[in-house]
């Protein structure tokens, strides 16, 4: 009678290698846990996700903050983002699509996101066209805090203070992660570290627009699946980072590495 293997690897724990099993960058870590949510997450913040939204057909009224505090967006401009709720090209997830001509935006005028530096991430893609398109900004600091930049599709922080130029992400689908602190700024997109420097400005901010600048400029042409923002760093060496990135992948069919590069 055959015996039993006395182990029997369980589906996942390749990610205990920084990677595919036995893949590139060895990186020792606890297994990652396929029922992981961004919820548990240190210092989560706010956390938006587009199937969790108040509509009127398929206006969205309300993104709801998924995080426990409460810091729903709800206040829509007057043509207000649409719901989508099977985007193909985010693996038939739901997204909240924006059209730079109807100016849609929905935004919270209140309520501290972030105070002295926090992370934020954003799964997107941007038909930018010729023109620079605001992806998020605070009501405290209207200079623009996160866009894709004109004509080149590079993303960058407080319009073109600190400017990605490894990363042309032209209209696919990717993950701005932003650092910003009281000492500098670090851009990754899609888990490549590309700029760093100082953006200048006040990290401490309230109130949150996303799909515009703060005085409902720069229009956003494209498409969010997901915000999430912490009130600190996330070190891609912990395990709240490559929970996250898997969470992403398994959710929306990206690629996503478990350490920035």
């Amino acid at each position: 009678m055959a015996m039993k293997p006395l182990f029997m690897p369980r589906r996942g724990w390749g990610w205990f290698f920084g990677g595919a099993p036995f893949g590139k960058g060895v990186l020792l870590r606890k297994p990652i846990i396929s029922t992981w949510t961004p919820e548990e997450l240190t210092n989560l913040a706010a956390w938006f996700r587009a199937d969790d939204v108040n509509t009127s057909g398929t206006d969205v009224t309300q993104w709801n903050d998924k995080s426990g505090n409460a810091l729903h967006l709800n206040t829509p401009s007057a043509n207000n983002p649409q719901l989508n709720s099977s985007n193909s090209s985010f693996g038939s997830q739901a997204t909240i699509d924006f059209t730079a001509s109807n100016n849609n935006s929905i935004e919270r005028t209140t309520g501290t996101f972030m105070a002295n530096g926090y992370n934020i991430f954003v799964l997107l893609n941007s038909n930018a066209g010729l023109a620079t398109r605001s992806v998020l900004e605070t009501q405290t600091f209207l200079d623009g805090l996160l866009y894709v930049a004109q004509a080149t599709f590079f993303p960058s922080v407080n319009s073109s203070s600190i400017l990605a130029t490894s990363t042309n992400v032209g209209s696919n689908v990717f993950l701005f992660d932003v650092w910003w602190n009281n000492t500098g700024t670090e851009v990754t997109v899609d888990g490549t570290i590309d700029a760093t420097g100082d953006a200048g400005g006040d990290p401490s901010a309230a109130g949150l627009v996303v799909g515009a600048a703060g005085n409902n400029t720069l229009p956003l042409e494209g498409s969010i699946a997901e915000i999430i923002i912490t009130s600190a760093h996330i070190d891609d060496t912990s395990d709240d980072y490559a929970n996250l990135m898997t969470y992403f992948n398994n959710r929306y069919g990206t690629s996503l590495a478990t350490v920035r590069s």
